[in-house]
């Protein structure tokens, strides 16, 4: 005769509980997923999946701390969601998704949270790293070389850590982060939060460009464009927008203004980026116009990038509509 042994079934997951730790940590996880993905969109999803999980399956040791193990979930679960978008086909450059300061999002933070602090191995803290220039460097990294940096470098996570976060190992781990460090083409000092001078400086040219812009004159645009200066436009195929790199700094100046030309531009403010955590983000222009045409924008947001001689080096802008969903209305 068979025995049957039964398990005596769990005790229910203590949701006060839980739902005490997800607003808590879910600022953190917002931040993390935020930068894995691109998308505060797909942020949100990953935040809010997280606490599924945990009410569905919470883990076994009750009197753990729930932080580390809401972080590997939601680590898990951006790194999937990245590698499903780089999977997709998509029309034209891809650009992240600006989030605006004070944007509502979807995702129940704490009041009381405390500030983000990363671990001692961090090089770019949660509240610094944020910045639409380090987003679009990730874009260069895969799936597990944009984890392994962002646990490493911005959440501060040592080698042993990481290697326990993503299930491989420490010497694995090592390998990777040096391979995605390589592939970051980038200055440093794009990848800091900007200071009140810096902020300044990119708020002049952005001010500057729009009015070289405005005036129609050529080279007066392509005076503020450094030499490897590259226009992107993301409009996912949705509205007629340029759909490759521009890289020449005359022909992005002749683009800019034949541009402007056919908008109708019935206002334009200046929005704040990317400040996820520390309150001080980047300066965008915001433009919303009457389409006169099909498949014409209405609204735009346009970032800027300086070098190290103010020279404007990139310019992005963003038009796709399911990408202004973290920009005030």
């Amino acid at each position: 005769m068979t025995s049957v042994v039964t398990e005596r079934p769990s005790d229910p997951p203590d949701r006060d509980a839980i739902e005490a730790a997800f607003r808590r940590e879910s600022r953190a996880l917002f931040s993390i997923a935020y930068r894995l993905t691109g998308s505060a969109t797909d942020a949100e999803d990953v935040v809010q999946e997280t606490f599924v999980r945990v009410l569905a399956s919470p883990p076994p040791d009750r009197d753990a701390p729930l932080g580390p193990w809401l972080t590997r979930v939601a680590v898990n679960l951006g790194k999937d969601a990245l590698r499903r978008r780089k999977a997709r086909k998509y029309f034209g450059p891809w650009l992240p998704e600006p989030l605006e300061e004070g944007a509502p999002v979807r995702v129940p933070f704490a009041e009381d949270a405390p500030d983000l602090s990363p671990g001692p191995e961090a090089r770019y803290a949660l509240s610094e790293s944020a910045s639409y220039a380090f987003l679009c460097a990730l874009e260069s990294l895969g799936a597990r070389e944009r984890t392994v940096l962002v646990l490493r470098d911005v959440v501060g996570l040592d080698v042993e850590e990481t290697a326990a976060m993503i299930g491989t190992t420490a010497g694995n781990v090592r390998v990777i982060h040096h391979r995605a460090r390589s592939k970051l083409v980038i200055d440093e000092d794009q990848l800091r939060a900007p200071t009140d001078e810096k902020r300044e400086r990119t708020m002049r040219a952005l001010m500057q460009l729009v009015a070289a812009v405005g005036s129609g004159e050529i080279e007066a645009v392509t005076r503020l464009l450094s030499d490897d200066c590259v226009l992107e436009t993301d409009a996912a195929g949705e509205f007629h927008a340029v759909v490759v790199r521009v890289t020449d700094p005359r022909r992005i100046a002749i683009t800019q203004i034949a541009t402007a030309q056919k908008l109708v531009i019935t206002s334009s403010r200046i929005a704040w980026l990317n400040g996820v955590a520390s309150g001080t983000g980047e300066p965008a222009l915001v433009v919303d116009m009457i389409p006169e045409r099909k498949r014409q924008a209405s609204r735009s947001v346009l970032t800027i990038e300086l070098d190290s001689h103010d020279r404007i080096r990139a310019i992005r802008g963003v038009l796709a509509t399911a990408k202004l969903a973290h920009v005030v209305p």
